[in-house]
This record gives C-alpha cells, sequence and structure tokens, in this order.
C-alpha cells in the first residue's frame, strides 16, 4: 500500500498517458461514444473535421445499444450512464487529484507551523505556543486521517 503522495503520482501518471480531453459523451441511433472532445467540438463549431474522418485516437469507447432513446433497456441506459461517467473523468481526475495534493500541503503547512510553535516558544508564552502547535497538529492530523481513509492508503507520515 502507497502513501498519499505516491498514489496520487500514480493515478496522475494514468491521467496524463490518457488521450488528451476535454471528453464528449454521444448518444445517437443505438451507438454510444466517448470520443476526445477537440475534434467533435471543432466539428460542431464549424471549424474542424467531418466526424467520419475523425482519427481513430480521438474514440475513446464505443457501444452499440439496442435502444436507441433512454428509458426503453436498464441495461443500455447504465451503459450511458457509464460513458458519461468516462467522458467526464477525464476532466474531473486531475482536477480531484489537484485539490488533493492541495490539502496535502496544507496538511505540511500546519506541521511546519506546529514545528516553529515548538522551537520558538517565547518566554512570555510558553503555554500558548504549545496550546497553537497542538491546533497546527491536530489540524494536520485530520487532514491526513481524512485524505488517507478516503483514498485508502496509509499515512507515511
Amino acid at each position: 500500500m502507497n502513501d498519499a503522495h505516491d498514489y496520487l503520482t500514480e493515478v496522475e501518471a494514468r491521467a496524463d498517458a490518457a488521450t488528451d480531453g476535454p471528453w464528449d459523451c454521444e448518444d445517437c441511433e443505438g451507438d454510444i461514444q466517448v470520443n476526445a472532445g477537440t475534434a467533435r467540438t471543432e466539428w460542431k463549431n464549424g471549424v474542424g473535421r467531418s466526424a467520419s474522418s475523425w482519427r481513430v485516437d480521438d474514440r475513446i469507447l464505443e457501444y452499440e445499444v439496442e435502444s436507441w432513446d433512454e428509458g426503453e433497456d436498464a441495461q443500455d441506459d447504465q451503459m450511458r450512464r457509464n460513458a458519461e461517467f468516462i467522458a467526464h473523468s477525464r476532466a474531473d481526475v486531475p482536477r480531484m487529484t489537484a485539490a488533493l495534493r492541495a490539502m496535502l500541503d496544507l496538511a505540511e503547512w500546519h506541521e511546519t507551523k506546529a514545528e516553529k510553535a515548538r522551537l520558538y516558544p517565547g518566554a512570555d508564552a510558553p503555554a500558548a505556543m504549545e496550546k497553537a502547535a497542538q491546533v497546527h497538529d491536530d489540524a494536520a492530523r485530520r487532514i491526513r486521517r481524512t485524505i488517507t481513509e478516503k483514498l485508502e492508503v496509509r499515512d507515511e507520515h
């Protein structure tokens, strides 16, 4: 089991290796597709290639469904929802990993503040500085515990 930083690095590497985004989901006449959004967006805006000329690497996923309309077949509807999830994950995953890294940075900031409070306790108020250090330690611990529990990784800190 990795720590949170290692896990996020692995997730970011997978995201970086995937086809560039944005991705887009299309549900048309029994065919569900997730495509690299750049080609489709350009085509919709009248500046790019037609759908028949899209490069093979523009296609992320294609799934043929029996029903043409939502609500006719439960399995097809689930595939439509899966395709939407996959299409949105291209933008969602980098945003979420960045947010988690920012939270880990915040935990490190609190840890640094706690260390400094203990190193320079001040002659007039050592108890107050220790209390401040404890507050920062507690905040850092809560942040790290929440992240490691949700990511199901171990806390190496």
